[in-house]
């Protein structure tokens, strides 16, 4: 049976190849930096799965930044987009606090007698606000950047629009560009922060130069408008499907 939306008459006169033409116009390939870039990056985090996240929100975070830039969206959509974003920083964020938290030894009442250290132990529903309280309890990160970390999860927290609050931006102008900008300027701290204390030694060169997402797809429209150019960065591609 033909595809409902493209009509008996274009798949029984035309075949498949005609079929086949038309859902590739309707799509565009967009390309983002590999995860491995991304985590060589990310020699700061210690448990290898919570990198690989981490990799894969930051092509993610690539790809809607692309999204933006490609194909200009409404005011709306430009600020919901943002506020994907803005949430998606701060997750990285808390995810970086807790596996950094997670790696120190301290020494607790039950092994005090013992003199022995164990892993600090993080409540499984700790939230970015205990993280950031913990982090700069046990000195993981420094005063300056346990405020831009608050603001980010304060700016985070704004995702919450179950009720009307006085005062309170609607949704589509909620989210605007310098709001983002202040984002990933906070984002950018911790990084610079993390790479500079805690980076293995051999990839601490590459953790300075740590690229974010909205610089590489600044790199990847480029690219797209220039495809003689294209092959010239390793790149996984994704499928966008265009709107009907």
């Amino acid at each position: 049976m033909p595809p409902a939306d493209l009509g008996w008459h274009i798949w029984n006169t035309s075949g498949y190849s005609q079929v086949s033409r038309l859902m590739s116009a309707a799509t565009q390939l967009i390309s983002v930096t590999t995860a491995r870039e991304y985590k060589s990056a990310l020699s700061f985090v210690h448990e290898f799965s919570v990198m690989d996240d981490i990799a894969y929100h930051l092509q993610y975070l690539e790809f809607c930044y692309v999204i933006k830039s490609l194909h200009k969206p409404s005011l709306t959509t430009l600020n919901l987009l943002n506020k994907t974003i803005i949430v998606g920083l701060a997750s990285i964020a808390e995810a970086i606090l807790d596996d950094g938290l997670r790696s120190l030894l301290v020494r607790t009442a039950k092994n005090e007698r013992n003199k022995f250290c164990g892993p600090l132990q993080i409540k499984h529903y700790a939230t970015l606000g205990d993280l950031i309280l913990q982090a700069k309890e046990y000195d993981l990160i420094d005063e300056v950047v346990s405020k831009k970390l608050e603001q980010l999860h304060k700016w985070r927290n704004t995702i919450h629009f179950k009720r009307s609050q006085k005062g309170r931006p609607k949704e589509y102008d909620a989210y605007p560009e310098q709001l983002l900008q202040n984002a990933q300027e906070n984002f950018e701290q911790l990084i610079a922060h993390m790479s500079a204390r805690y980076a293995l030694l051999a990839t601490i060169s590459i953790d300075r130069k740590f690229s974010y997402p909205w610089e590489k797809a600044k790199l990847n429209v480029c690219l797209l408008d220039d495809g003689k150019n294209r092959k010239t960065v390793k790149k996984e591609v994704c499928v966008l499907k265009s709107p009907a």
